[in-house]
């Protein structure tokens, strides 16, 4: 059964990239052509007797090819929210053996789906398409409705996803970035629009890329979402996350300790990409790293933020959400200012051996759970901060550098 016929995944993205190739600034676009297939996290194996990541993968797509075997997820909220759901849904179609279709939002007037690439993996389809196909198809396919599971994905109430996960893998880590490369790449429109941005940039700049997360109050007013009781929007600034002249000092003396690139800053080889939710703190932080570091260029895609789980939200909008959220997975350098990770992990985080992987630490039992509880730490089983962290899920397999902006000894 053949439910969709969109362009083909690898095509849509050389459509945007083949032109650019050559030039000097296609560094920050070539991870956008990695496969899955290919990667070498994804194919390395943690013994000789236990399948890689992308053998997984590609056992699933073998597995799946009939689409005689259902997992639907509808998606729900803002791109990170949306991301969530999507990557939940296909861990959960890889475990039970489906294939995974993506119902667009209902709410959303120009679903984020449409400006991705087609992906291997799920079939996206709007109401309208999906109850022709399950009423055309009835008498010989077996649909499992999934829940919209809105947390970043290993959460500690994953601990039973991450169970079956193991089974299938011992890299359950990798998988889940590898899955998450093949899931979302953008499509050729947004690959040009993305080549534009940095052939501005010299080549032998460093690309600093900050994603600023502070609340959903701008986002509402400018989008006429209030009042915030209809919605499940949050107004107070966010827990973990980092404002004001202490993000400003911590991001000062991150630019001044890079390795490798300590005197970048002073001698202005530095573009600093800013993505945040609010114009406000965007300006804040311009202006406070300014002050202090006068060569630091810093550039941010065209708009105003907007909230892109909304049926008012503007193409414009959910263009600028994607854009952002792509810049950030490009960039040389990832930061920020909201420990998302700190959700994550079960013990102190430890220095990784070379060649190992670890996205995080999860609590991956309920033992572990009830370890931090005794010890008067409180356990969030549903992580948050999403949009940050699946841009770090998708970076994972080439930058495992700690993406958090924390607070460092500056050097005078």
């Amino acid at each position: 059964m053949v439910i969709t016929a969109r362009p083909n995944y690898s095509t849509s993205l050389l459509l945007g990239i083949s032109c650019m190739s050559a030039s000097a600034h296609s560094r920050w676009l070539r991870t956008l052509e990695s496969s899955w297939r290919t990667h070498e996290l994804c194919g390395t194996q943690a013994t000789p007797t236990t399948p890689s990541p992308a053998d997984v993968l590609e056992q699933h797509l073998v597995e799946t090819k009939k689409h005689t075997r259902l997992a639907v997820v509808f998606p729900v909220g803002g791109l990170g929210n949306e991301l969530n759901t999507v990557t939940h849904g296909f861990l959960r179609a890889l475990v039970s053996r489906r294939r995974l279709i993506v119902v667009h939002n209902r709410h959303a007037s120009r679903p984020i789906w449409t400006h991705m690439a087609h992906s291997p993996f799920f079939d996206s389809l709007d109401g309208t398409s999906y109850a022709e196909v399950v009423a055309g198809n009835r008498s010989f396919i077996n649909v499992s409705m999934l829940r919209s599971e809105n947390y970043t994905p290993l959460s500690p109430a994953d601990s039973v996803l991450l169970r079956d996960l193991s089974l299938l893998t011992d890299r359950v880590d990798a998988l889940v970035s590898c899955a998450a490369n093949a899931l979302f790449k953008p499509n050729a429109h947004l690959v040009s629009l993305l080549a534009e941005r940095v052939s501005r940039i010299p080549a032998s700049h460093l690309l600093y890329a900050l994603h600023i997360r502070t609340n959903d109050l701008e986002m509402a007013q400018r989008g006429h979402l209030l009042p915030a009781r209809r919605l499940a929007l949050s107004f107070r600034m966010r827990p973990t996350c980092r404002v004001g002249q202490n993000l400003i000092t911590a991001i000062q003396c991150d630019l001044m300790t890079i390795p490798e690139r300590s005197n970048a800053a002073e001698k202005g080889n530095v573009e600093l990409f800013i993505g945040s939710d609010s114009s406000q703190a965007y300006a804040q932080v311009t202006n406070g790293i300014h002050r202090k570091l006068a060569n630091v260029h810093i550039i941010s895609s065209k708009g105003e933020p907007m909230h892109t789980g909304r049926k008012n939200a503007s193409d414009a909008g959910v263009e600028k959400a994607l854009l952002d959220f792509f810049m950030l997975t490009i960039a040389d350098v990832y930061r920020s200012n909201c420990d998302f990770l700190s959700c994550m992990q079960a013990t102190e985080r430890k220095e990784k051996a070379p060649g190992s992987f670890q996205l995080w630490q999860p609590w991956n039992s309920s033992e572990n759970i009830r370890r931090r509880s005794d010890h008067g730490r409180r356990v969030n089983l549903h992580c948050g901060n999403t949009f940050a962290a699946n841009v770090w899920m998708i970076r994972a397999l080439n930058d495992q550098a700690d993406p958090i902006v924390r607070p460092r000894r500056c050097r005078n």
